[in-house]
C-alpha cells in the first residue's frame, strides 16, 4: 500500500541561520488494507527557489550540450545529498498477535522491480533499515540518524547517477524517500508505526 504526503504540513523553526522543518506525526499500520505485509509512505523533501533554478539550468544545459562528458544533472541537481540533514524519529507499537520481528526501512522506487528484498513491494529498494523484535503489546522508539539518511542518499546517488564524479555529499541526491514498515509473511501480528521527520538546511 502506498500513501503520499507532501512537504506542505510543517513547523518551521530557525536555529542560527539554518531553518529546521518538522513534519508529522504520520502513521503506518501493518497488515495493510489488503492484508499485505509491507506498507509505506512517500516523503518528499522541500524544493525551494534555488532548487527550481537548478532545474532550469539543467534543462538549458541538456538542450545546449546534449553530448556533455559529465551529465548536466551532476552539476545542476535538484538537490544534493548534503542539501539537507534529515532525521526520522519513530515509535513502533505491537497491537495484536504473537512475538514478531518488524523492519522499519527507508527506500526508493526502482524499475525494473526488485522482488528479492520485499515480495509485497517489488518496486521498492531498501536503502537503510532497522530490525526490531517485539513481544505482544510491546513498543519501542528509535531514529534514523542524519548519518544513516545521508548514507542512504549516497547509495541512491551512486545507483541513479553512476556517471557523476565524486563520492561526497556534493553528489546529486534524492528528492524523496519511501518510509516503510514490513512484517514477515506469514505473520498474524498487527503493528503501527508513528513517525516524524526533521529536515535541517545544511547551507
Amino acid at each position: 500500500m502506498r500513501l503520499v504526503f507532501a512537504s506542505a504540513l510543517s513547523l518551521v523553526l530557525f536555529c542560527g541561520c539554518r531553518a529546521e522543518r518538522y513534519y508529522g506525526p504520520f502513521s503506518l499500520d501493518v497488515p495493510g488494507a489488503a492484508r499485505e505485509h509491507t506498507v509505506w509512505r512517500t516523503f518528499r523533501l522541500p524544493i525551494d527557489g534555488d532548487a527550481r533554478a537548478r532545474d532550469e539550468r539543467r534543462a538549458r544545459c541538456e538542450q545546449e550540450e546534449p553530448d556533455r562528458a559529465v551529465p548536466c544533472v551532476c552539476d545542476y541537481p535538484t538537490l544534493r545529498v548534503g542539501t539537507y540533514a534529515v532525521r526520522l524519529d519513530y515509535r513502533l507499537l505491537h497491537r495484536r498477535g504473537d512475538t514478531t520481528y518488524a523492519t522499519v526501512w527507508l527506500g526508493r522506487e526502482v524499475e525494473p522491480p526488485f522482488p528479492e528484498q520485499l515480495p509485497d513491494a517489488p518496486q521498492a529498494e531498501v536503502l537503510a533499515e532497522h530490525l526490531h523484535r517485539l513481544e505482544a503489546l510491546d513498543e519501542t522508539s528509535d531514529s534514523f540518524q542524519e548519518s544513516e539518511v545521508s548514507d542512504a542518499g549516497l547509495s541512491f546517488s551512486f545507483e541513479e547517477y553512476p556517471d557523476c564524479p565524486g563520492d561526497t555529499a556534493y553528489r546529486p541526491g534524492p528528492t524523496e524517500f519511501w518510509v516503510g514498515l514490513s512484517l514477515p509473511a506469514p505473520d498474524d501480528a498487527e503493528l503501527s508505526l508513528d513517525f516524524t521527520v526533521r529536515v535541517r538546511e545544511n547551507r
